[in-house]
């Protein structure tokens, strides 16, 4: 995709981008998608978990674009993992040691890239928003994007955290704060706590409550 010409006279090419990766089962088998102006890409680098996974996707999108990119253009990346987007833009810290050298990888390419003059931005969008690079992390493990999405169950008056999130009006890594800082969850799981106040379900423990929002402002004042 080209833009305007620069003052030099060369056309300008903006590149919109997206990232993705899951993990089967996590962790477990992990599956990497991206994105370059519509076109799918995937990969399979080995195990590991969903937020290895998703730097992984990101690093070979930064390896793609340095294949690409030239001065003067502009980079548009999108991914629906506000953990890794934040911890990219120097808002999170990266406390995690798995995630450390991966965050290093990402931020050297990063680095290159706005070093030879592209203008880079990256920020968080919806799950919705973010179906291609999903769909082909799911494939590169052998995941049917289509069926597993058709499989999905969910428990009545429950969703995922980010779905609970998304009521709530903020990201699910805001929310995940709040539920580690109220002893709701450790090490990414429920607690018993979380189990015996009913903000998980019963029969689908990665489901917490949607009214999640509620429950969270009446334990915190809000």
């Amino acid at each position: 995709m080209y833009g305007a010409a620069s003052a030099r006279g060369k056309l300008m090419a903006t590149y919109k981008c997206t990232f993705d990766g899951c993990a089967e089962p996590n962790p477990g088998m992990i599956g990497c998608g991206w994105t370059l102006n519509n076109e799918s890409f995937s990969c399979s680098p080995g195990g590991g978990t969903n937020n290895e996974a998703e730097y992984y996707a990101l690093i070979n999108l930064f390896v793609a674009l340095l294949d690409r990119a030239q001065s003067g253009d502009f980079v548009e990346i999108s991914g629906d993992s506000d953990l890794i987007i934040s911890q990219i833009n120097g808002e999170y810290a990266v406390k995690s040691w798995n995630l450390q050298p991966l965050w290093k990888r990402a931020n050297a390419h990063l680095l290159q890239l706005r070093e030879r003059g592209c203008a880079v931005s990256l920020c968080w969008h919806s799950r919705e928003e973010n179906e291609l690079a999903d769909a082909a992390s799911k494939r590169a493990i052998g995941i049917d994007p289509e069926k597993e999405k058709a499989s999905r169950v969910a428990a009545p008056g429950y969703g995922t955290l980010s779905e609970a999130a998304k009521l709530a009006g903020c990201s699910a890594v805001i929310v995940g704060r709040v539920l580690d800082n109220l002893d709701y969850r450790d090490d990414g799981k429920p607690t018993q706590k979380a189990w015996d106040e009913g903000l998980v379900s019963e029969h689908f423990p990665n489901s917490w409550t949607t009214l999640l929002d509620e429950g969270l402002a009446y334990r915190t004042g809000g």
